[in-house]
């Protein structure tokens, strides 16, 4: 249990590193709007039509976002398939069968393969086995 000091503290902590990640983002936002501008400013400048200008930002933009995704998307699928490799062989199983003890001997139904409790296994007909 925190101390009234200590919730304090954290909640002030908590709403200063929220406020500040609000200005992050409002300061990378509008970096974006701007360079946008700028981008179009530029393109128009040189005789491109003002919807040409905006429309080739925009595909040029879902384009580098397409590839952006694409790209978290397979890192995304590696890095599971390495950590569901990595349990499945790190992962001991709990029940290993044993293996049935069997020796071929003499005993009182004549020469066969018999098991540990004294079992014959094999039929008695060699020509079947």
């Amino acid at each position: 249990m925190r101390t009234c000091e200590e919730q304090e503290y954290f909640l002030i902590m908590t709403t200063l590193s929220s406020h500040h990640l609000g200005h992050w983002l409002w300061r990378m936002c509008t970096a974006f709007a701007r360079r946008k501008r700028w981008i179009v400013a530029a393109l128009i400048a040189r005789g491109m039509p003002g919807i040409a200008a905006n429309a080739l930002f925009l595909a040029t933009s879902l384009a580098l976002l397409a590839v952006l995704l694409y790209v978290a998307f397979w890192i995304v699928l590696i890095v599971l398939l390495v950590g569901i490799v990595f349990v499945a062989v790190s992962v001991t199983p709990d029940y290993v069968p044993k293996q049935e003890e069997t020796e071929w001997r003499y005993d009182h139904l004549g020469f066969g393969l018999y098991n540990r409790d004294g079992w014959r296994i094999d039929s008695g007909d060699y020509e079947q086995d």
